[in-house]
């Protein structure tokens, strides 16, 4: 596995830690839902997003097909945690062994 799609898919599970784990624990429990689920989505979107165009610049890779790559790959790995229940995604903000499990069927399903 390319050390890109490697930073890319940590950078989005990262996002959760990110965003904090009290305001998203906070969010969950109290409030959940769609304004929950939106947010989430976002932040994490963007940091994989972020990490990923960082991992690239540092290996002196860029241009549109890397830009369509990360983009691709980025959006895979949001739609692995997209139907994860709401216990789960607040759990990757704490839990390795969560973040190993989403980290493997991310590298299984986006090739």
């Amino acid at each position: 596995m390319s050390p890109l799609k490697i930073a890319a898919i940590a950078g989005g599970i990262a996002a959760v830690v990110v965003v904090g784990g009290y305001f998203i624990y906070r969010t969950a429990v109290q409030q959940g839902g769609p304004a929950f689920e939106k947010s989430f989505n976002e932040g994490f979107l963007d940091s994989c997003l972020k990490s990923a165009r960082a991992a690239a610049e540092k290996q002196g890779r860029s241009g549109p097909d890397v830009e369509a790559l990360i983009q691709r790959r980025c959006s895979c790995a949001l739609e692995v945690v997209k139907p994860l229940p709401v216990a789960d995604k607040v759990a990757l903000g704490t839990s390795e062994s969560k973040q190993r499990e989403v980290l493997a069927e991310v590298q299984k399903r986006c090739q």
